[in-house]
């Protein structure tokens, strides 16, 4: 890593990223004319002459005004000259600016601080708003892990006058960037779904075709070789690479661009700007088995044949419960499927979805599950003693955690109670369990969750509000298990519970995006009834095929041998109905 001295202007290399000095980072758009790494080691003394050395020598004042004597930009800290040293900065540079202490985000198309009384309330769209959320910077991929990695960020306008930061403006840039306030302020964004990291570089472009999966490497810890020249087959190598990492199968959720019906497509998107659409935040989709092998994508799916085409199947890429999320896959071979209306998603209604139920039947045959991570497993269960930890993942910014109990095992940090209550069941038992939150704005105010209560029943959610701010607003808290780290424990999070005049919304915003929740494409109730007959006669197909199999591994009885040998005639009617339960069989398959 290479940084710049903020008062010498001289490069000083970081061979051990351990003992990397404090330092603060420049984030911008690029001009035409910019001071690159060649421009300061050649002639520093002409440098200063040229106009375009003014950004670097504003980051360097206001580093120094900050008790910071380095700085990393990366049009000077990167030698592009270098295709290791680019290919190194480009695969580290989301933890260069997660290590910074302070990032500066300049907007050169912003000419004026907001006015005076201008409030973060994420709704007010007023002319400078719209200024500020359409700067030219909110539009660039590369700055898109620019705005998330750095836990503190300042923004300035073209004369270099203070905007605000990136806590006190979170909820305007949560809803004009499609990111929630909790990743903003610094959550753990490793558990949300890929297509919803997807989405939020959708509508951002770069200069260069391989940039848009460049740009997001640190968002998926993911580190790939530069291969400039390429086109979109960096963003496949992307996706191959994100696979390997975890089954979340909302990678396949994305909708085609172009509105075709004879487009033969994969199950890979072409560039971020497909997962556009999507925004069903809340679904599981940590299941099942795929991989990238010579052939293509590998990938266990169940296949429901459309009506009236012998040769086309919705496949089931997400089974939400409720509905069945699907492509449209036409059969190319004995074993080969390609994706065709590859613009939209479908949706099959589960008629068989029993909600709030503990356990569902999934209509697949076998399913194998194998996370290659513990972050994003998740599972609902009863109460367990042995999960002895509760974490709160987010909270709204209007709450503050007032009180926790028991205090000594709160670690204020990572926001985790740690208790052993496999060896010590004394605050369950003494009900201190407890975590008390209030509202900044009204601190008489409070909230108290009960963990133990919590613990009785953790996939409910409980409902506090409305609050005294807003009669319109609420919180929902839930609580499901993760495995942290290694170790299993129950999660809280807590979102704001909207109260609209035809029902009420869950939002970790105060004010959520529109059509924040994916629309999917109704099928017809004639669809629909055929589909149901289909599951239906798969399931009955399945229960003969269990109950032969029950019969055929019980050894029979002596007295039922001896029948036999005296009924040649019933031996052959068994036979002509184990038969006929075979050849149902075969159609199950051919089915499913």
């Amino acid at each position: 890593m290479r940084l710049l001295d903020a008062r010498t202007f001289q490069f000083k290399e970081v061979s051990d990223p351990r003992k990397i000095t404090k330092y603060a980072v420049l984030s911008h758009t690029w001009a035409d004319n910019e001071v690159v790494y060649s421009d300061l080691v050649s002639s520093l003394q002409n440098v200063h002459q040229r106009p375009e050395f003014a950004k670097i020598k504003f980051t360097a004042q206001q580093a120094l005004a900050d008790g910071f004597d380095y700085i990393w930009i990366d049009t000077t800290c990167i030698d592009k000259s270098s295709s290791a040293d680019l290919s190194e900065s480009i695969n580290s540079m989301f933890k260069i600016y997660k290590n910074a202490q302070v990032c500066y985000i300049y907007l050169t198309d912003v000419m004026e601080p907001p006015p005076e009384g201008w409030t973060d309330d994420g709704a007010d769209d007023n002319d400078w708003t719209k200024a500020f959320v359409n700067a030219r910077w909110f539009t660039r991929g590369w700055t898109l892990q620019e705005l998330i990695a750095p836990r503190n960020c300042v923004f300035y306008t073209s004369d270099w006058r203070r905007i605000g930061t990136k806590r006190g403006m979170c909820h305007t840039l949560a809803r004009h960037t499609g990111i929630s306030s909790p990743i903003l302020l610094g959550a753990d964004f490793s558990r949300t779904l890929v297509a919803e990291r997807m989405n939020w570089a959708s509508k951002r472009t770069t200069t260069r075709e391989e940039d848009l999966a460049y740009c997001l490497l640190g968002l998926f810890d993911i580190n790939l070789p530069l291969l400039y020249g390429e086109g979109e087959r960096a963003f496949l190598r992307l996706q191959h690479e994100i696979i390997k990492k975890t089954n979340d199968r909302s990678i396949f959720l994305w909708s085609a661009l172009e509105e075709s019906h004879t487009t033969f497509r994969s199950l890979f998107a072409r560039s971020p700007a497909e997962f556009a659409s999507f925004s069903d935040y809340t679904l599981f989709t940590n299941y099942g088995r795929f991989e990238v092998t010579q052939k293509g994508l590998e990938i266990d799916l169940h296949l429901v044949q459309v009506p009236s085409d012998d040769r086309e199947f919705y496949a089931v890429l997400v089974d939400a419960g409720e509905g069945f999320h699907c492509a449209r896959l036409r059969q190319i071979s004995p074993t080969e499927y390609a994706r065709v209306d590859a613009d939209e998603i479908f949706r099959i209604l589960n008629p068989h979805y029993v909600r709030f139920a503990t356990r569902q039947v999934r209509p697949e045959t076998k399913w194998i599950t194998v996370p290659n991570t513990f972050d994003g497993y998740d599972r609902d269960a009863y109460m367990d003693f042995r999960l002895g930890g509760f974490q709160v993942e987010y909270h709204p910014i209007e709450l503050q955690i007032q009180s926790v109990e028991p205090r000594d095992a709160w670690n204020e940090e990572t926001q985790t109670l740690m208790l052993d209550l496999s060896q010590n069941l004394k605050p369950f038992e003494e009900g201190r369990l407890n975590i008390v939150f209030r509202e900044v704005s009204h601190p008489d105010k409070t909230y108290k969750l009960d963990l133990i209560d919590k613990m009785r029943t953790p996939t409910s959610l409980s409902t506090w509000g409305p609050s005294p701010a807003n009669e319109k607003l609420g919180y929902i808290v839930r609580m499901k298990q993760h495995f942290v780290g290694d170790k299993m424990i129950n999660v809280v999070k807590i979102d704001y519970q909207i109260f609209l005049d035809n029902g009420w919304q869950i939002s970790p915003d105060k004010n959520p995006l529109p059509g924040r929740y994916t629309w999917y494409r109704t099928i017809t109730d004639e669809e629909h009834a055929e589909f149901a007959a289909v599951l239906d006669r798969e399931r009955k197909d399945e229960n003969r095929w269990s109950e032969s199999r029950v019969i055929e591994e019980v050894p029979p009885s002596p007295m039922v041998s001896a029948a036999q040998k005296a009924s040649p005639t019933a031996t052959v009617v068994e036979e002509e109905a184990l038969s006929s339960v075979d050849g149902d069989v075969e159609t199950a398959q051919s089915l499913g």
